[in-house]
C-alpha cells in the first residue's frame, strides 16, 4: 500500500502498487483492455471494505522492477525485507 487517506463522510482512498519483474507480466496483470487489472481491483475492494466496515476507493498501479525479488535491499525498500 502506498497511501492510505480515510476521509469522514466519504470512501476512504488507498493507493497500491502491484509489483512485477517484467513488462510481460505486467501485460498479464493488466489483461486486454485492462479487465484483468479491474477484476483484480474489484475483489480487492470488497475484501477491504469487508474488513475495515467503510466503503474505499481503490486505486491500483502495476510497475515493473527488475528482479526485485532477488534483491534485498528493494524488499526492504517494499517492507517486505
Amino acid at each position: 500500500m502506498d497511501d492510505f487517506k480515510e476521509q469522514e463522510g466519504r470512501k476512504d482512498v488507498i493507493r497500491a502498487t502491484i509489483w512485477v519483474e517484467k513488462p510481460s507480466q505486467k501485460a498479464m496483470v493488466i489483461g486486454a483492455q485492462g479487465r484483468k487489472l479491474k477484476a483484480i481491483g474489484s475483489m480487492a475492494r470488497k475484501d477491504i471494505e469487508q474488513l475495515i466496515e467503510r466503503p474505499v476507493f481503490l486505486e491500483l498501479w502495476v510497475k515493473v522492477r527488475e528482479k526485485w525479488r532477488r534483491k534485498e535491499g528493494d524488499l526492504r525498500e517494499l517492507g517486505l525485507g
